[in-house]
């Protein structure tokens, strides 16, 4: 689903008077966790961690590596199943900024 410049901002507004972490947030209103991330970024360099960023991903608050199938030195990285027959498969190496431009190209935010 794409979304709308004013329902960024909106879903924006709401995140920072809620108080939620984003991850919390994103539960709470059934929004994808990276497009909050990524429409909360400032367009220059960011850092790692981000105002009211817990940095949680999922219930248990992280990400679960496995090593890459097919990868020659078996790299650790995530897959995220896009449905039959179809993965995306990041390493963990992956520039950040770039992995986010992916996932949001891909889910559409």
């Amino acid at each position: 689903m794409r979304y709308t410049q004013s329902e960024r901002q909106a879903h924006l507004d709401l995140w920072r008077e809620s108080g939620l972490s984003k991850a919390a947030y994103c539960r709470q209103a059934g929004l994808p966790y990276h497009c909050l991330v990524s429409w909360s970024r400032p367009s220059g360099p960011t850092s790692a961690k981000e105002e009211g960023d817990s940095g949680e991903t999922g219930a248990e608050g992280f990400i679960e590596l496995d090593h890459l199938p097919g990868s020659p030195e078996g790299i650790p990285g995530a897959t995220v199943d896009l449905g039959p027959g179809r993965r995306l498969a990041i390493a963990v190496s992956a520039d950040p900024e770039w992995a986010g431009r992916l996932l949001g190209a891909v889910f559409g935010c």
